[in-house]
């Protein structure tokens, strides 16, 4: 006992093909969506979208996707943790009368 040949299960047959897909049922195409990323989020952490990966034909469900984050460093400040450190000079009469500042 083995699969069809043919049909590879399916028990259906594409005589006539589609231009576009070939006979395969599918067609690739591009789409751009939005993405609310959490603040904090550290650099090589993984989200997951549920719903928006590829469609299983078979169970008639669409999978999920897997987003990679790669966070950029910016010069001056360094990350420990959830933290974010600055190196800066203050003068001592600024330190104690309060002053704000941008680097």
């Amino acid at each position: 006992v083995s699969t069809c040949s043919k049909c590879g299960g399916d028990g259906k047959i594409i005589i006539d093909h589609c231009r576009r897909c070939g006979g395969n049922g599918e067609v690739q195409s591009k789409r751009s969506m939005k993405v609310v990323i959490p603040p904090g989020v550290s650099n090589g952490a993984t989200m997951q979208i549920r719903g928006e990966g590829n469609f299983d034909r078979r169970r008639s469900l669409a999978g999920d996707l897997f987003v990679a984050l790669h966070v950029d460093e910016k010069q001056g400040i360094h990350r420990d943790g959830l933290n974010l450190f600055s190196k800066i000079s203050v003068d001592y009469t600024e330190a104690i009368l309060g002053t704000s500042m941008e680097e």
